[in-house]
């Protein structure tokens, strides 16, 4: 019943401010798929479909679109340690991918390589949500706004390939690109 009752805050704070599409991670879904989709079905914010790459007491991502935006899944994703789902996906007839992952908390590089070839073997626009585990800059120092308060950046080698990756001109990183000077909250 506690488990029930988390699950039902859970969804009651992710759906409140009833957005389009929700990127999961760490959520943990186990045996619980059925519930966990009623729950985002059925609730007084919106109604929202639900796929997942989870079914373990640990790690887990899952993506949550609002069922009144049309969309066809045409191909799907899923990494077998469960921290990464991408869906190719068409939305009023344009093709385009969306990912939710739960980085590794150690240094791995090849999960973000992986999952840089993926999105680029589909070739369409995309948009990945989720987190991380890691941030882009990686400076020491009270001029990093990424890493306030610690002494290290964490997951370096994993924070060198993202940003590698949006160098090159292949994607961005839309908070950062948009407020280079706050601090995230």
């Amino acid at each position: 019943m506690l488990i029930v009752l988390m699950f039902l805050q859970l969804v009651a704070e992710k759906t409140a401010k009833k957005h389009d599409i929700l990127f999961l991670s760490d959520c943990r879904i186990n045996q619980r798929e059925s519930d966990i989709t009623k729950m985002f079905g059925l609730n007084r914010n919106s109604s929202y479909k639900v796929y997942y790459n989870s079914d373990r007491e640990s790690r887990g991502v899952a993506i949550a679109i609002k069922r009144n935006i049309f969309h066809e899944v045409i191909e799907t994703h899923k990494s077998g340690d469960q921290k990464c789902i991408l869906l190719k996906i068409r939305i009023k007839g344009r093709l385009l991918a969306m990912g939710s992952i739960y980085g590794p908390n150690e240094q791995k590089p090849e999960f973000f390589g992986e999952l840089r070839n993926k999105l680029e073997a589909w070739d369409v626009p995309f948009i990945i949500g989720g987190d991380f585990n890691t941030i882009l800059d990686r400076s020491i120092g009270p001029d990093n706004l990424d890493n306030e308060g610690r002494g290290r950046v964490p997951n370096l080698r994993n924070s060198e390939v993202i940003t590698n990756w949006i160098e090159q001109g292949n994607c961005a990183e839309p908070f950062r690109a948009l407020y280079p000077e706050q601090i995230y909250h």
